[in-house]
């Protein structure tokens, strides 16, 4: 049923998240008073997360430990929380938890979804709240910095019309990260088109300031990538999925017949020389990615690191497909991948 003109338009949210603490929010209080509802679904905090929901007046569903966490499941108990408190809803707002929605993001989102009736999401500028705290914010800052348009998914922030989302019967529990995409393709499926506007709709305090952050993050991708391409073939997948096996198993088996190549015609002047061959091949890629990202804004100090970390995430996003192979052959599923400390975590090691 379609709202007539003059009905007012109806909008709740659904914020998920773990150990979020102060995060949380603020998160939460960008959307109080803005939207008809804020449900929060919390997946196995032991810091005051609950305690910060209860406090501004979210509805609070608490994840049961016994399957495992993911945000498909979060975000799935949130809506069919929604609509039984609230069945009359227009659109949901979710939204993850270290995340603050802007001032005027559901109003502007809320109108563009009402001027098409086949769009099903909507989703704007998500910003790094602090990219001057490392290179990874940077970079994450930079890859959620995708032009207006139609587009084939959306992130874990988005504005989502209701009857959409029931027409598909909401996200897929068992996926484990790239549910938003695997969501968007079977909206697609349907018909329903994905929309993202130049309009800021979320600041996000990423927090990552390891290395090994970043790793744990490749592997989650690349676990993700490979179950919902596996699932659905999603194209904007298959590059990202021959990539990380190219740069990693190729790029070793390549340098080590280059260097088997040049031992047999020189020795071991020749392996050196067939090291160096392999190590420019490597080195061509990574200043590719660098003038890349040196193109969409980055400066060149930046980019350079750009090019360096997008290539050594590479064997992380191989070793992330390798793990759900495995899991696929044992018939087990992985346990959730967290690549970010909370911050009471993060707190006790600034005090060491």
């Amino acid at each position: 049923m379609t709202k007539t003109s003059s009905a007012p338009i109806k909008i709740a949210a659904v914020a998920i998240g773990r150990n979020e603490g102060n995060r949380l929010r603020q998160c939460l209080a960008s959307l109080y008073g803005r939207c008809e509802c804020i449900v929060y679904v919390d997946s196995g905090s032991t810091d005051e997360s609950v305690e910060v929901a209860k406090s501004l007046g979210a509805v609070l569903v608490l994840l049961e430990s016994e399957s495992r966490f993911t945000a498909a499941r979060a975000r799935n108990a949130g809506w069919k929380k929604l609509i039984t408190l609230h069945p009359d809803l227009d659109y949901i707002q979710f939204v993850d938890g270290d995340c603050v929605v802007a001032a005027d993001w559901l109003t502007i989102g809320a109108s563009a979804l009402s001027a098409d009736s086949k769009i099903a999401v909507v989703c704007g500028r998500r910003r790094e709240k602090h990219p001057e705290a490392s290179l990874y914010n940077r970079l994450m800052d930079l890859e959620w910095n995708a032009p207006a348009g139609y587009v084939k998914s959306c992130g874990g922030d988005s504005l989502v019309r209701l009857s959409a989302l029931t027409d598909v019967d909401g996200f897929n529990d068992t996926v484990l990260a790239g549910e938003e995409p695997e969501l968007c393709q079977r909206l697609r499926n349907r018909g329903w088109s994905i929309l993202q506007l130049d309009a800021e709709m979320t600041s996000h305090d990423a927090a990552m300031l390891q290395l090994s952050s970043w790793f744990r993050r490749c592997i989650r991708s690349g676990y993700g990538s490979l179950d919902v391409y596996h699932r659905l073939g999603v194209v904007g997948f298959r590059n990202e999925i021959r990539s990380a096996i190219f740069w990693s198993v190729g790029w070793i088996a390549l340098s080590m017949c280059l260097m088997l190549i040049g031992f047999r015609i020189s020795s071991w002047t020749g392996l050196g020389w067939g090291g160096l061959a392999a190590f420019c091949i490597w080195s061509s890629q990574t200043l590719k990615i660098a003038f890349n990202g040196h193109t969409r804004g980055l400066n060149w100090k930046d980019s350079l690191g750009y090019g360096i970390i997008t290539m050594l995430g590479k064997p992380a996003s191989a070793w992330g497909q390798a793990t759900l192979i495995v899991d696929k052959v044992r018939g087990v599923q992985k346990r959730q991948i967290f690549y970010k400390a909370s911050p009471s975590q993060r707190n006790e090691k600034d005090a060491k």
